[in-house]
């Protein structure tokens, strides 16, 4: 994104990103489905528990949308 956009955006919005956390959601056999992502931890910075915690309920999430896929 463009210095230019996130000024545009920040305007607009009035919404400003100080932190970002993203991990990947799998499927079986490592298919990428998507990424779950959070921003803005409510005190401080994340840290290496936030990373874990993300990754733990990535992988449950890209658990269950792989077999919402099979229901389907």
């Amino acid at each position: 994104m463009t210095k230019d956009l996130t000024k545009l955006l920040i305007k607009k919005t009035g919404f400003r990103t100080s932190n970002i956390l993203a991990c990947p959601l799998y499927g079986s056999q490592q298919h990428r489905l998507g990424v779950l992502e959070v921003i803005n931890k409510a005190s401080g910075t994340f840290d290496q528990w936030d990373e874990t915690l993300i990754m733990t309920l990535a992988a449950q999430c890209g658990m269950a949308i792989h077999r919402q896929f099979l229901t389907e």
